[in-house]
């Protein structure tokens, strides 16, 4: 009876110590994810209009504060690579063309275009959905 008690001591103990090990390895990647968010940094677009087109229509309409916030344009840089954020973290590829800077998507289904004008960073905001394209026009920060 002695050895039966010892051997389940034993394995709690294991039990509890993998346990241990899984909550330290969760804590370190945590911290780790954490380190790796500081070290990015951001362009937010705010959108004042919006123009939503098809071959044969085109709508153009001034958004609301509440649509402002729901289509801002974000684009994280991190280890010299750009992300859509704002578009399910989309891979961009960087350019630059005299006074612009563009952000173009690598699958070919959009693009951000900025530039500085009178102190001011302007942006467009260009989405290609089948044959629809939505484009946002709005100021930026962080260019």
């Amino acid at each position: 009876m002695m050895l039966k008690n010892k051997h389940y001591c034993l394995i709690a103990r294991i039990v509890r110590m993998k346990n241990l090990l899984f909550i330290i390895l969760f804590i370190q990647v945590q911290l780790n994810s954490t380190s790796f968010a500081d070290s990015s940094s951001h362009i937010i677009g705010h959108p004042l209009t919006k123009a939503s087109c098809e071959a044969t229509v085109c709508n153009h309409m001034e958004l609301t504060e509440t649509d402002q916030a729901k289509y801002e344009m974000i684009i994280t840089e991190s280890k010299d690579q750009y992300f859509w954020t704002s578009r399910e973290s989309k891979l961009l590829y960087r350019s630059k063309s005299g006074a612009f800077i563009f952000f173009i998507n690598q699958d070919g289904s959009g693009y951000i275009k900025a530039t500085i004008i009178n102190g001011q960073c302007q942006y467009l905001e260009h989405i290609g959905i089948g044959l629809q394209t939505i484009t946002y026009w709005g100021t930026c920060e962080g260019l």
